[in-house]
């Protein structure tokens, strides 16, 4: 389809999802050059050696936590509908059916 065929909320919606992460970087970027700036005005630059250490732990987790929490979610999901199929296709006695409950 060409460009100029394409609906313009469609590109918006593609302009959207391209946008998006950039400006989520952009947000992170503020966020540690504001900090950095607290911790050379608080400290006289003393503190940016810790600060980029947490940072860097920062980033090392959340790393980990990307590559990881897929896999994780994946097993959850198997487990989840192993245990749904289980209940429901489970064999059934027909004494369990027809039982007339226990008076008394």
């Amino acid at each position: 389809m060409r460009p100029d065929r394409i609906p313009r909320h469609d590109r918006n919606n593609h302009q959207r999802l391209i946008a998006s992460p950039l400006a989520t970087a952009e947000v992170i970027l503020m966020d540690i050059v504001a900090v950095r700036a607290a911790s050379l005005g608080t400290t006289a630059g003393l503190g940016n050696p810790i600060v980029s250490t947490i940072e860097w732990i920062a980033s090392a987790a959340m790393t980990l936590l990307a590559l990881i929490l897929p896999i994780v979610a994946l097993v959850a999901v198997l487990l989840i509908v192993g245990l749904l199929a289980r209940v429901i296709l489970r064999p059934r006695n027909s004494n369990d059916l027809h039982a007339s409950p226990d008076v008394g």
